[in-house]
């Protein structure tokens, strides 16, 4: 069915009047036959409660690197094409079996597979981790998806998987399920985006490491990213660049007696407009000594010691011949008499100096995903208009750049040449 725009939209509001709920479910969830049978009768309790679903399925746990070691097998370069197609398999065959499975509980369902040639993922050309082209992804959405559910028929799309405009098979990135399922919610403008994972939610930590984790009800899109990066593995961080405001984002555990209830909501979105914050008048005090990074309990000690004395960090950077603490200008001497006196009680310490008329200018805004080719590119701009850097500090969502005060208002220009 071909329908605009236009027509789309008005096909929505006048015929699909029920809520319209994405549930992505993670290959972890289709470990077996029990699993699958939970995750029915979970699907026809929405249905029973006047919810349209939308699934949005996972390879299986371990297929997909299975996958790309039967693709690999052994090249030097392996060609990208196959690769993906070989890949994209994963995702398949999940949705061959929820679609057969849920069809065996009575219900209507439609798997939308790669071979059908209006499938609603539409990418750019980059293959192994192509970028979805959204105004013509969420166009594909309306136009597949919204006549399906009019009929009461359940899509089930497979996650990871896209095609570009000639047809080509390609995949957007390990964790691409979330984003598939995020960014089909964002189309349809659903009413929530449920990702079932095979753990409660998001915990205040690893269970397997601390002891009598809580979990947490919300966390914020920053916070989540940060997670992801540093070793969370709950949700994938990129997946995230799609979250809007009115699209209600959750994890929960298939096991979750209620999908509708529980686990734990994603708030917020980024903001895709680069911001440069500024913070001027800070000195950089840093102990010189030996083995520094070996000494146990040290940094504990030095910021204690200066957070004490009502003296704020605002940057810590760390060698294994120094400790450099970033505080306002006008604490200078404080800070530096009061880590002197920390130098004479330890013989690895040798001396405290100071570097004042600095100031920290961060970037933020953005998901530093090729943290390496940014960074060239700022290194490129700065050495152009002769900018020293005194240090550089990056997570995956900011860049800090240490510079002296007289070169602010120049390195601000570059920066938002750049951006």
């Amino acid at each position: 069915m071909n329908l605009n725009c236009k027509s789309v939209d008005a096909f929505r509001a006048n015929d699909v009047d029920k809520k319209i709920v994405v549930i992505k479910i993670g290959g972890s969830c289709l470990a077996g036959g029990k699993a699958l049978k939970k995750i029915n009768q979970k699907i026809i309790q929405l249905k029973k409660r006047d919810i349209s679903p939308i699934i949005i399925v996972s390879a299986l746990k371990g297929m997909t690197d299975s996958l790309l070691d039967i693709a690999l097998n052994g090249q030097i370069q392996p060609d990208s094409k196959i690769t993906n197609l070989v890949l994209s398999e994963g995702e398949q065959m999940s949705v061959r079996i929820v679609e057969s499975t849920l069809k065996g509980a009575g219900l209507k369902v439609k798997g939308l597979l790669l071979s059908d040639p209006d499938f609603p993922i539409i990418t750019d050309e980059g293959h192994n981790d192509s970028t979805i082209l959204l105004e013509e992804t969420e166009n594909k959405i309306r136009e597949v998806i919204l006549p399906l559910l009019k009929e009461e028929i359940i899509p089930v799309v497979p996650g990871f998987v896209g095609k570009t405009l000639r047809g080509d098979i390609t995949t957007i990135g390990r964790g691409g399920s979330d984003t598939t399922a995020i960014v089909v919610g964002k189309a349809l403008k659903s009413e929530e985006v449920i990702l079932l994972k095979d753990v409660p939610g998001i915990l205040s930590g690893d269970p397997k490491m601390v002891e009598a984790p809580k979990q947490l009800p919300t966390m914020t899109v920053e916070e989540s990213i940060d997670l992801a990066f540093k070793g969370g593995e709950v949700i994938c961080p990129s997946s995230l660049i799609y979250k809007s405001d009115d699209v209600k984002l959750r994890i929960t555990s298939y096991d979750n007696e209620d999908l509708l209830e529980g686990g734990t909501t994603i708030v917020g979105k980024l903001e895709h407009q680069i911001k440069i914050d500024v913070k001027e008048k800070k000195t950089a005090v840093t102990v010189i000594g030996r083995r520094m990074n070996e000494l146990p309990g040290l940094l504990t000690e030095l910021s204690g010691a200066l957070f004490g004395a009502g003296i704020n960090i605002y940057s810590v950077l760390t060698s294994n011949f120094s400790m450099c603490f970033y505080v306002d200008e006008v604490q200078q001497k404080k800070a530096m008499n009061l880590l002197h006196s920390l130098i004479l009680k330890n013989e690895e310490l040798s001396v405290v100096v100071s570097l004042p008329n600095l100031s920290i200018i961060t970037v933020i805004g953005k998901i530093f995903s090729t943290q390496l080719e940014m960074l060239g590119s700022m290194g490129v701009a700065l050495e152009k208009e002769n900018i020293n850097l005194i240090d550089i500090s990056t997570t995956m969502g900011e860049i800090n750049l240490f510079v002296s005060q007289k070169d602010v208002q120049k390195t601000r220009q570059v920066l938002e040449g750049l951006f």
